[in-house]
């Protein structure tokens, strides 16, 4: 009884650890990337126009040019019109998913930004100005990363 116990707590143990908080999420993103206010922005429109099939209002948030890889083809995406001529090819049921069911406090978060799903789309901070005292939140990469 004691050791299927402790093999449950054990089991328990790596879900807890990984689970995060807004808090969390927010100390990161203000340590690493700056304004998490403006990251939860991002991600909330995001989230809404991959939920609502809006190329346009997901394109205004995509930092250009932009590479996508889908498979083993990399495109290379130089504005919203080819965004959206490109949309339904790259935006497959799995980046979807990955987008959509991405919950803010479970973001991983690095220098290098903030992580839908396992890796299909990456936010981060876009320096407006040298200094990169303010920054515009851009997607900077879309990709499958299935097998």
């Amino acid at each position: 009884m004691l050791k299927a116990l402790a093999l449950t707590v054990l089991l328990l143990l790596p879900s807890a650890a990984f689970a995060g908080t807004v808090e969390d999420v927010d100390k990161s993103i203000s340590d690493l990337l700056g304004d998490p206010a403006a990251f939860h922005d991002a991600f909330v429109a995001i989230q809404q126009a991959v939920e609502g099939d809006d190329p346009d209002a997901l394109a205004e948030w995509v930092q250009f040019p932009i590479n996508v890889r889908i498979g083993d083809a990399v495109r290379t995406l130089k504005n919203a019109d080819d965004f959206d001529a490109a949309y339904p090819d790259v935006f497959t049921p799995e980046i979807k998913s990955a987008i959509t069911d991405q919950r803010y406090e479970d973001l991983h978060v690095t220098y290098q930004g903030a992580m839908f799903g396992d890796g299909q789309l990456w936010i981060s901070g876009i320096c407006k100005s040298d200094a990169c005292d303010d920054v515009d939140v851009r997607i900077i990469t879309i990709q499958d990363t299935g097998d």
